[in-house]
């Protein structure tokens, strides 16, 4: 799996850019705000439907143009297809496959599959579980559409759940028990469903994540990464009923999958209070390479690997055990941005894979080498 040509039209800073890349190393360098991280999120958007730094599709229109279209060659199992994703300011996005368009955007979720690591990513590391959930969602979506629909279900189910509490203690109406069961039922259904995928899947993720953090550390510290449920030690069906009433006087639903976490610990203590910024971006790194690795496994293809501000709070050992790590066969295309073009001629100068460098600058980029 790998991107062979990459074309922007008015997206972001760009007005018109092609760009041709290897099956190896793709370096984008160039000064801060000069377009090296939009060109990754056009490959984001490629890949997931939707930007991973802007969150309203209107903002990747470039500034007094009506329209945005990012379209790409990629290769899967020796076939090359076409992909275009294209929107006119105030309408929906379009995206088409080999001369075919989407009905639904979700079912293109796993075509091309994708990790990314930003500087952004550390509040899957600092912040609150619903980063760290989405992160989860986002890989097991990738691999498994039975686990893509029931997350959509389920979501759907829950905040149809949440609206009736508040509708409720709006119009202080008695609780209709009857469609409370048959939301219980299914929120269950859904429910157990991801929450046994996850738990399996959190078994492979675990040796994976262990193994990469103690490469890139070259240190032998007592890390862990753990999966956090309510469903853990309790029955879904029971844990709705008995907290019912709570759910009404609180107007949402406070048990469920949707409340599950990934516990990161150092030293048996929370790695967002106690771990130092090169030991966060290092748990940040070993888990994208688990996942990446995960991916890998399940679809029998290597996803595409972007990683921007490559060496952002690493030390030097650091640095260079990653990018050993980076020349292994098991990592298909890679996408790099960095601001020096010396420091990635030297410490990829021994580099066994294919490479070639972009320059960017004041929104163009050339091929360098």
């Amino acid at each position: 799996m790998f991107i062979k040509e990459l074309i922007l039209t008015n997206f972001k800073n760009y007005p018109s850019q092609n760009f041709s890349f290897v099956d190896g190393l793709n370096f984008l360098v160039g000064n801060n705000g000069a377009g090296k991280t939009n060109v990754l999120d056009a490959i984001h958007l490629l890949c997931f439907t939707k930007s991973h730094f802007n969150n309203v599709d209107a903002d990747l229109i470039l500034y007094n143009t009506d329209f945005f279209r990012v379209e790409s060659t990629f290769s899967s199992q020796e076939m090359d297809h076409h992909i275009a994703i294209s929107m006119l300011r105030n309408k929906r996005k379009n995206i088409v496959l080999d001369t075919k368009p989407y009905k639904k955007l979700s079912d293109h979720i796993g075509v091309l599959p994708c990790v990314i690591i930003a500087p952004g990513d550390q509040v899957i590391i600092t912040g609150g579980s619903e980063e760290r959930r989405k992160l989860f969602d986002t890989t097991l979506c990738q691999t498994d559409k039975s686990y893509l629909k029931a997350l959509i279900l389920y979501n759907e189910v829950l905040d149809q759940r949440n609206a009736m509490f508040k509708q409720l203690s709006s119009q202080h109406k008695i609780v209709d028990k009857a469609l409370v069961t048959i939301y219980n039922q299914q929120l269950v259904e859904y429910g157990e469903l991801i929450f046994l995928k996850r738990i399996t899947a959190m078994i492979e993720i675990e040796a994976l994540f262990q193994d990469y953090y103690h490469r890139l550390a070259s240190k032998d510290e007592n890390i862990s990464l753990s999966y956090s449920s309510h469903l853990l030690e309790n029955d879904f069906a029971t844990l709705l009923n008995q907290n019912l009433e709570k759910d009404m006087l609180l107007e949402y639903t406070t048990k469920g999958i949707h409340k599950d976490d990934l516990k990161i610990l150092i030293a048996d203590n929370a790695a967002k209070k106690f771990a130092s910024q090169g030991q966060q971006k290092s748990f940040l790194i070993a888990i994208k390479f688990a996942l990446l690795m995960y991916i890998t496994t399940r679809n029998q293809t290597k996803p595409i690997f972007l990683i921007d501000d490559l060496f952002d709070k690493l030390d030097y050992n650091r640095c260079i055990n990653l990018i050993a790590i980076l020349q292994e066969k098991e990592f298909g295309q890679i996408f790099l941005t960095d601001t020096d073009i010396d420091r990635i001629n030297k410490l990829f100068s021994c580099s066994t894979k294919n490479a070639r460098i972009y320059l960017v600058n004041n929104n163009e980029s050339k091929i360098v080498t």
